[in-house]
């Protein structure tokens, strides 16, 4: 396995950074136990992750105050070299 420029330097002076998080920060919050239960049975349903699902309900959230998350993606991987 490589390790790119980027996860090196990411890496320096701290614990190793998975390649899917290269780039990325937490965002957390705390919920109800039922609500952690609830989204974990989904993401067991739908075959997906909590993360893919959490992604989803912030697209959602975005849409329905105005913010266009897609085209903000997007111009964020056409600035990546």
């Amino acid at each position: 396995m490589q390790i790119s420029e980027e996860q090196k330097k990411a890496a320096k002076g701290a614990a190793y950074l998975p390649p899917s998080r290269v780039g990325k920060r937490a965002l957390a919050g705390h919920f109800s136990e039922e609500t952690l239960s609830e989204i974990t049975m989904l993401a067991a349903i739908q075959g997906r992750t909590k993360q893919s699902l959490l992604d989803e309900a912030l697209e959602l959230l975005f849409e329905k105050h105005g913010a266009d998350l897609a085209a903000v993606r997007r111009a964020r991987r056409d600035r990546q070299p």
